[in-house]
């Protein structure tokens, strides 16, 4: 068994043509405006929220988010469960994709338990604001 089985499976890596500059052109300009397209839906599902409550529904709709705040963080949470779970086959595609190097995979592989580390401390420090209290009985 050879290097690039253990790292892939049992498939055969067929060598990929090289595609002339302009098709890469056009892939990346698809790209980029896939994604400005979609940013710009956003911002039009935003404005048309936002003109849709009355200012007194702006206060409504933030005393409901106020009251979803649990489970939208058992949903982020399970999302970061799911990532940390799914990590090894998500990237073992990624790879296969992308072309990467078995090393850029090995250490990509490697970054799942700080990749866990930083998305808990995003979640408990600046979304759920867990260092406050300790920082106000300090002060104190």
């Amino acid at each position: 068994m050879s290097e690039s089985d253990s790292q892939y499976g049992d498939e055969e890596e067929l060598p990929q043509p090289q595609q002339p500059a302009w098709r890469r052109a056009g892939q990346l300009s698809f790209k980029f405006m896939l994604i400005l397209g979609g940013v710009f839906l956003l911002f039009v599902l935003g404005l048309s929220l936002f003109f849709s409550f009355s200012l007194e529904g702006l206060q409504s709709a933030q005393d409901r988010l106020a009251q979803a705040d649990g489970v939208l963080m058992w949903f982020r949470l399970l999302l970061i469960a799911v990532l940390i779970g799914f990590w090894q086959p998500i990237n073992v595609w990624l790879a296969q994709r992308n072309a990467w190097s078995p090393e850029r995979l090995q250490r990509v592989l490697h970054g799942r338990w700080l990749t866990l580390a930083v998305l808990l401390f995003v979640e408990l420090v600046l979304v759920q604001r867990l260092h406050e209290p300790f920082i106000d009985g300090m002060v104190r």
